[in-house]
């Protein structure tokens, strides 16, 4: 019986393009959050951008970073 190659939620999901849209979606709306937007300091943002989208892409199966 033939097993079919397993394809990753990562991948499943688009890839580096689709988890960096995700969480820049995200943060555009907590930025735009009058009672969230205090707790993020705009300069850190594209720092915290990276992280995040570091740690989906291992979360969801991609490659390491």
């Amino acid at each position: 019986m033939a097993t079919a190659a397993k394809t990753s939620l990562y991948d499943q999901l688009g890839g580096e393009p689709s988890i960096s849209a995700a969480v820049s979606m995200f943060y555009n709306r907590v930025m735009a959050d009058p009672e969230l937007r205090p707790f993020f300091e705009p300069s850190r943002l594209p720092r915290l951008l990276r992280r995040q989208t570091e740690f989906f892409t291992q979360a969801l199966g991609g490659p390491a970073i």
